[in-house]
């Protein structure tokens, strides 16, 4: 039941419209001028800060939330930067540094990486998300909440 007096908690279906922002100003995300997101509170489908900040919201409130990283994109891991012979790339595979690639984890996973740089023979491949370890603010306004 949509209640517009009712204040988001767990296991509640929220709808928001929100702009994500780096410390800069740089706007990463957006759902203004698109359809808003819906999602349940607890429910993992949204950054852990995100979903913590919409606790207690209820249809009309505005807020503005930093989120450090380990409550937004997880802080950034040196584990997760490494090393892959260019040759076991196919060649429609464009490893030019900057660019964002699909591979898969020896377990089959798909996980996209970023391109540093190409050493060498050897590709430096980043699969950290490619807002790890930063601040990010997000601007949130609740246009509904249904109880569960």
């Amino acid at each position: 039941m949509s209640n517009t007096a009712a204040k988001a908690r767990l296991g509640d279906s929220v709808t928001i419209h929100f702009i994500a922002l780096l410390d800069d100003g740089t706007q990463i995300e957006t759902t203004i001028g698109s359809e808003p997101l819906t999602f349940v509170v607890g429910s993992g489908a949204v950054v852990a800060g995100l979903d913590e900040e919409v606790r207690g919201m209820k249809a009309g409130d505005n807020r503005i939330a930093v989120l450090k990283p380990d409550d937004a994109f997880g802080q950034k891991r040196e584990d997760l930067i490494v090393r892959t012979p260019v040759a076991t790339f196919p060649d429609d595979i464009d490893l030019t540094p900057g660019k964002r690639i699909g591979a898969k984890t020896p377990d089959g996973e798909l996980i996209e990486m970023n391109v540093l740089a190409i050493e060498g023979d050897q590709a430096v491949l980043d699969a950290n998300h490619p807002f790890a370890g930063l601040d990010i603010t997000f601007r949130i306004d609740m246009i509904s909440v249904k109880t569960s």
